[in-house]
């Protein structure tokens, strides 16, 4: 298994954080992909995400960026609003993958 913890919308390049929650989310989907392949995993092998958001009634916009990495069946999540995140977050996301097969010795 691989657990990526607190990806948040920075940007790895320029280190700047977008505005609002679509493009934070965005940015964090495009950051969990890149952090994935990188070992050997993928958006098709994620199994649970957990969402931290600053603000719940933001979860529409949320949604709709969040839908647009996964396929017909999206991983199991959960989500918990009103907090207070590191610095310009509004959108937080942790995930669980895994990777290949796991080999038994």
């Amino acid at each position: 298994m691989l657990y990526l913890s607190g990806m948040t919308g920075r940007d790895p390049k320029t280190r700047e954080m977008p505005e609002g929650i679509e493009a934070q989310t965005h940015q964090i989907m495009k950051n969990m992909k890149a952090t994935l392949e990188k070992y050997g995993s993928s958006m098709g092998e994620v199994v649970k995400c957990t969402i931290f958001m600053a603000n719940p009634d933001d979860r529409a916009a949320l949604n709709k960026a969040y839908r647009s990495y996964f396929g017909e069946n999206p991983p199991a999540r959960s989500g918990v609003g009103n907090l207070i995140l590191a610095g310009t977050a509004v959108v937080e996301i942790e995930c669980m993958a895994t990777v290949g097969l796991m080999k038994v010795n």
